[in-house]
């Protein structure tokens, strides 16, 4: 499941660098790398899959996070 989650990811975010791996039971960590000029950014999050959800709306849940990490990097 996180090679599926991986690639769902790196297909939306191709020029950052994004690992998972299992934790438990329906957790994940996500690793996040974005490399600028000046350094290089790196988040992670541990994220709880929502079995009462469809894939495609977690993974729309863990691009908003992406999202508003990468709207942090730059406003800084």
């Amino acid at each position: 499941m996180e090679k599926q989650i991986e690639n769902a990811l790196l297909s939306k975010y191709n020029y950052l660098n994004i690992y998972v791996s299992f934790i438990d039971f329906r957790k994940y960590k996500i690793k996040i790398i974005l490399e600028t000029s000046v350094k290089e950014n790196i988040k992670e999050i541990d994220y709880i899959w929502d079995v009462t959800l469809k894939q495609n709306v977690n993974i729309n849940t863990i691009c908003n996070i992406i999202d508003n990490f990468i709207l942090s990097v730059y406003r800084k």
